[in-house]
């Protein structure tokens, strides 16, 4: 039942993302320091969804997808900070919603 659940948070979220990228700007409007805070965001969602698996799934196949994603995800989003950071840009302050 457990892993129903969080396959449904996880589709959730994938929906939301969508609805967000449907009413979102004009992808000609969009600059590079619009489009690091909407990944810095949008990553940070995918690895607090993940944390949810790792404590609440049942099985242990799920729990190791939920590691393999934040393990992952965080690395990425350390990388992609370090790239907002030579770009003088802090995704952080533009969209300061999550951490």
């Amino acid at each position: 039942m457990s892993t129903y659940i969080v396959c449904a948070v996880l589709l959730c979220a994938l929906l939301g993302r969508m609805a967000l990228q449907a009413e979102a700007e004009e992808p000609s409007l969009l600059d590079d320091a619009t489009i690091l805070a909407d990944f810095d965001e949008m990553n940070t969602t995918d690895i607090w969804l993940a944390w949810m698996a790792v404590y609440q799934a049942t099985t242990e196949s799920v729990r190791e997808i939920g590691r393999m994603i934040v393990e992952d995800h965080e690395k990425i989003r350390a990388k992609a900070r370090v790239l907002a950071s030579r770009l003088l840009t802090n995704p952080l302050l533009l969209r300061p919603r999550y951490e």
